[in-house]
């Protein structure tokens, strides 16, 4: 009996088919990706390089979609960036490290939605420090929503707005509302 099960369990590994691994030309439409030779949506792992040839991300793709882990890598090679996807959006675990590969954020997602450390939704305003900058984002049942940006000290760099997700001018009226909760 033994010898059965080993020689399927040795089949069923021989005839799994592996992923097809993709490199480009690619062509985005409506949010799905191609490949830009076959026009076909891509499913299998999709790999992008720095212009020096180092891996840059190594991306799982389902009918065009992201779909299973993402991975990101500095021009050393150092893993950067960890996040899982489901058709399309972050779900699952959010991680980003360091230049040194030490974890800088670990968050979880719900499609799409940023959960809070007790696995619901976030509400409120969440902090990402730097050595030198602070990034900003206020979030509303799992969703950016309002005014957020990237500070040092009391000066701006960068400043954007969103409201349920969806990012908007910083001219909206909205943007000037949620202002003041910086």
């Amino acid at each position: 009996m033994k010898p059965l099960l080993i020689a399927i369990f040795l089949l069923a590994t021989a005839c799994a088919e592996e992923p097809e691994v993709f490199s480009g030309p690619y062509l985005t439409r409506d949010g799905f990706l191609f490949d830009q030779e076959t026009n076909q949506a891509i499913t299998g792992i999709v790999l992008r390089h720095y212009d020096s040839g180092e891996l840059m991300a190594k991306t799982e793709y389902l009918s065009g979609l992201r779909h299973g882990v993402h991975k990101e890598f500095n021009p050393d090679g150092q893993l950067s960036a960890l996040h899982t996807y489901k058709s399309g959006v972050l779900n699952g675990s959010y991680e980003k490290f360091n230049k040194y590969g030490h974890l800088r954020i670990a968050e979880n997602y719900d499609m799409g939605k940023l959960l809070d450390q007790n696995g619901e939704l976030m509400t409120g305003l969440v902090e990402y420090k730097g050595d030198k900058f602070v990034t900003k984002y206020h979030y509303k049942n799992g969703l950016k929503d309002g005014y957020g940006g990237l500070f040092s000290g009391s000066h701006e760099y960068q400043t954007w707005c969103y409201q349920d997700g969806v990012s908007l001018e910083e001219d909206d009226p909205y943007c000037n509302e949620t202002r003041d909760n910086m």
